[in-house]
């Protein structure tokens, strides 16, 4: 704290003789906007999803989705916690959910409405057969990349580098991969200031995510005197994403026997 004082006492203090006047300007910036688009994915495909704040896991989505068994997953961890999602052939649906304690376990099943099929009380786990109306949006029915990790994206400033053949992630085309840019960025929410920034996106036809491998650290600031002020105040935001297409699903280990699996 004294040292903000301090801090903004010498901008003053520069302001007055005309020294400082810049440091109180909204500087120019360069325009955010996300190469890649959110939409539904059709056929079978995984896709791994991650965020990290400063190193420590925010959220990690993994999706598989087996369009020739008839089957979707959905794996969706927290740092205190977990849901695994599986929907069978015929559209039964499974969860397993994994809290850090009882009483969050609780809390979450009251939240679930099914039928619990089995439970831990050694690691905090419970499976539940889900009721129909759980409303747990389906694999196919979902938006990729997730609408967190696409927002954060469309926060960013990009530069075209070039492009990448067809590999084993994207399979079946080439894509123009991009880099973040550093520097004053206009989002789409305010204006921030992007340093630290690494990593390369791989975009494909339609504007199709195929991977990415971002990390950041970004400081909300419209002025120079601001970026003074909460430069201190900054997390380091990392983000990947891989899409891989024609993959195949297996139901999870975690089903129990008396749960009931058609295999139509």
């Amino acid at each position: 704290m004294k040292r903000r004082y301090a801090i903004v006492g010498a901008v003053v203090a520069l302001a007055v003789v005309g020294v400082g006047t810049a440091i109180l300007v909204t500087p120019s910036a360069e325009t955010a906007s996300s190469p890649a688009t959110s939409d539904e994915l059709e056929g079978s495909f995984t896709v791994s999803e991650r965020i990290t704040v400063d190193g420590t896991r925010f959220v990690e989505r993994t999706t598989v989705v087996d369009e020739r068994a008839g089957t979707q997953r959905q794996q969706i961890s927290f740092e205190n916690g977990s849901t695994d999602n599986y929907w069978d052939p015929s559209g039964n649906q499974y969860a397993r959910l994994s809290a850090a304690s009882e009483r969050e376990l609780d809390d979450s099943l009251e939240d679930t409405p099914g039928a619990v099929l089995e439970r831990s009380a050694a690691d905090h786990t419970a499976v539940v057969a889900l009721d129909e109306e759980a409303g747990v949006r389906e694999p196919i029915e979902s938006r990729y990349p997730d609408p967190l990790i696409a927002d954060i994206f469309a926060n960013i400033a990009y530069a075209d580098v070039g492009t990448i053949e067809a590999n084993g992630t994207h399979t079946a085309e080439s894509a123009t991969v991009y880099e973040p840019r550093e520097g004053w960025t206009d989002g789409p929410s305010r204006l921030r200031y992007v340093r630290h920034a690494d990593g390369e996106l791989h975009v494909g036809e339609a504007d199709r995510l195929y991977y990415a491998n971002v990390s950041l650290e970004a400081i909300d600031a419209e002025t120079r005197l601001e970026y003074l002020l909460e430069h201190d105040e900054r997390e380091t935001l990392t983000m990947t994403y891989e899409l891989e297409r024609d993959t195949e699903g297996s139901a999870p280990d975690w089903l129990p026997e008396n749960a009931t699996v058609s295999d139509q």
